[in-house]
């Protein structure tokens, strides 16, 4: 409902900063609004937004009324970012391309690659009073699964290799696994579940 968020480095306070346009990783901005701290849980049904604010990395928030982009400061740690910013959304749009319902498309997107903002809200909610809201987020257990695929079969493709019978498969398979277990992280947004 807020649209898109993300950390803005002030050098002093750490604002996270609630914008309707998509915000790219290292791009200096100029954000208009009213910078508040965050209210703290007021409702049992309804997640802690102080306690999310500070997992985030942040203390205060603005919701930009407006937003003027200044340029591009970004460095190998934030063209990383934006890669898997891009990959996420070429997925997306492949799972929309897909075709079929498009509340079940939306759910698809949230446990595939961890991008919730086409969760209607309605079944935001119900996911919420069923206790199975979790669902909707990439875990560590989805980490787990996608790292254990890619080394069993980094692992059965080194085995089966020339080299195969002179070496250890699974010290081949690890370190390309890794990498790919990272990539997944970022490509799904580092949520805090999957971390």
């Amino acid at each position: 409902p807020r649209g898109y968020g993300a950390v803005l480095d002030t050098g002093g306070a750490a604002i996270w900063l609630w914008s309707e346009q998509r915000l790219v990783p290292g791009e200096r901005v100029v954000a208009t609004g009213t910078v508040h701290t965050p209210r703290g849980l007021r409702d049992p049904a309804m997640p802690d937004r102080d306690g999310a604010l500070r997992g985030r990395g942040a203390e205060l928030e603005v919701t930009a009324r407006s937003l003027e982009r200044l340029g591009d400061v970004g460095g190998p740690l934030d063209r990383a970012w934006r890669w898997a910013d891009a990959t996420q959304a070429a997925w997306g749009r492949a799972i929309d391309g897909a075709g079929g319902d498009p509340i079940g498309r939306a759910a698809l997107r949230g446990i595939a690659i961890g991008d919730r903002g086409e969760v209607p809200p309605a079944l935001d909610e119900r996911w919420r009073v069923s206790g199975i809201y979790h669902v909707l987020s990439v875990s560590g257990l989805h980490l787990a699964v996608v790292a254990g695929l890619a080394f069993g079969l980094l692992r059965r493709l080194v085995a089966a290799s020339p080299w195969g019978g002179r070496t250890r498969p699974a010290r081949w398979a690890a370190p390309p696994a890794l990498v790919l277990a990272i990539a997944y992280t970022m490509i799904t947004g580092a949520q805090l579940a999957t971390l």
